[in-house]
């Protein structure tokens, strides 16, 4: 017998993590081509109003990994929950900060509770290997200053020899004026606008859902793959992007870098 309960908590969370990227159900129905109706039913635990078992678990795995959470995990609950099997406890996960409302304008995304125990384990290690450090350090450091005091003690005990009266001209030093490094444009950095207008590369080093506007026109919406280079010319060029370190932009000619962080929702107009 299907455990309901459970059911319905995975699909809360797929909901929490959904309206805490500030995303509608139509948004992301665009983005992953899942319709609406089968996004509700995932977010309700409605496993009834699904196609097929097959198809909601593509479902699930395909809106999972969208919101940056483990998909195959969500899977396994998934099933588990439907034969009325019972996983380990499971915490209820951490609070999520709303990305638009952060102090410094960016996402702050909670660690899966899978990986908690091992993420210990590494602190744990981190910090013996930390206090080693320090005690290293204060070996050499300790060991030094003998050295020092025992020179100055025997810097004392020379006789120094008569300051000569005529000391050398100070060599006069030429300043090197600094050459400010030019920026690493992308492939193909010949793109150049005409003067009415502005030519922009995207490229895309990560997944990400990307939204492109040129002239107030939507020329582009979805998830282009890794290694995609779009380029486009117009006077108003718009950018929205559901994960801003999966997108590099290069804008008439000058590499703009990466948009934000990972994770970080960010709409851009240019110029």
């Amino acid at each position: 017998m299907a455990n309901t309960a459970e059911l319905q908590a995975l699909g809360s969370e797929l909901r929490a993590a959904r309206e805490q990227r500030d995303l509608s159900l139509p948004e992301v129905e665009r983005a992953i081509k899942i319709r609406v109706k089968f996004l509700e039913a995932l977010e309700q635990g409605n496993a009834a109003a699904l196609p097929s078992p097959v198809q909601a678990r593509g479902f699930l795995r395909s809106y999972a990994r969208f919101l940056q959470l483990d998909g195959d995990d969500y899977v396994a609950r998934w099933e588990e929950a439907l034969s009325g099997s019972r996983r380990r406890v499971r915490r209820a996960p951490q609070p999520i900060s709303n990305p638009r409302h952060s102090s410094q304008g960016m996402p702050i995304y909670g660690p899966a509770l899978e990986q908690a125990p091992r993420r210990r384990t590494f602190a744990g290690l981190l910090l013996l290997l930390l206090l080693l450090g320090i005690l290293s350090a204060a070996t050499i450091i300790g060991a030094g200053l003998a050295l020092s005091s025992q020179q100055r003690s025997t810097a004392l005990s020379v006789i120094l020899s008569p300051v000569p009266t005529e000391l050398p001209a100070e060599p006069t030093l030429t300043p090197t004026p600094f050459v400010p490094p030019s920026p690493t444009p992308l492939p193909n950095p010949n793109l150049v606008a005409a003067d009415s207008e502005n030519a922009i590369q995207i490229a895309i080093t990560a997944r990400t859902w990307l939204r492109v506007t040129v002239d107030d026109a939507i020329l582009y919406e979805g998830m282009p793959a890794p290694q995609t280079v779009l380029q486009y010319r117009g006077k108003r060029i718009g950018l929205r992007a559901g994960n801003a370190m999966g997108v590099r932009v290069v804008l008439n000619g000058v590499d703009l870098g990466i948009l934000g962080a990972r994770g970080q929702i960010v709409e851009r107009i240019f110029p």
